[in-house]
């Protein structure tokens, strides 16, 4: 079984070799085991695992944007949090079905962009 710590991170080759399904399973088990409640636990760990992905794969953008959430001191969860906090905007703009006037990445990182330590913690 994969295990996962928000706080630690992946070992990249791992997480990317491990099955999507798997990945979740470990970031939903996670939640579980420090008791962590979330509305719906399984769409929760599904962006924590597409954030995760991110990163393992090196998308410089994310990578960057981590870093700097973590400079100014939010802990790797939280910097994880927010970040979704971005791609989740997008997601659910393009399930409202508003049309994107740009490709869906350059919508993603220009959300990204403007992620700070500070909104996140006004937005929880």
């Amino acid at each position: 079984m994969l295990k996962y710590d928000p706080e630690l991170g992946v070992d990249k080759e791992t997480w990317l070799n491990a099955d999507e399904g798997v990945r979740i399973d470990a970031v939903v088990q996670y939640h579980k085991d420090i008791n962590i409640r979330v509305p719906n636990i399984r769409i929760h760990a599904i962006v924590h695992q597409v954030v995760e992905s991110q990163l393992a794969e090196g998308i410089e953008q994310v990578q960057q944007k981590l870093e700097e959430l973590m400079a100014d001191g939010l802990s790797r969860h939280n910097a994880i949090h927010a970040i979704a906090t971005a791609l989740t905007g997008v997601l659910f703009n393009i399930i409202r079905n508003e049309p994107l006037q740009e490709d869906g990445n350059q919508a993603y990182f220009k959300k990204l962009e403007k992620v700070t330590a500070e909104s996140w913690l006004n937005f929880k």
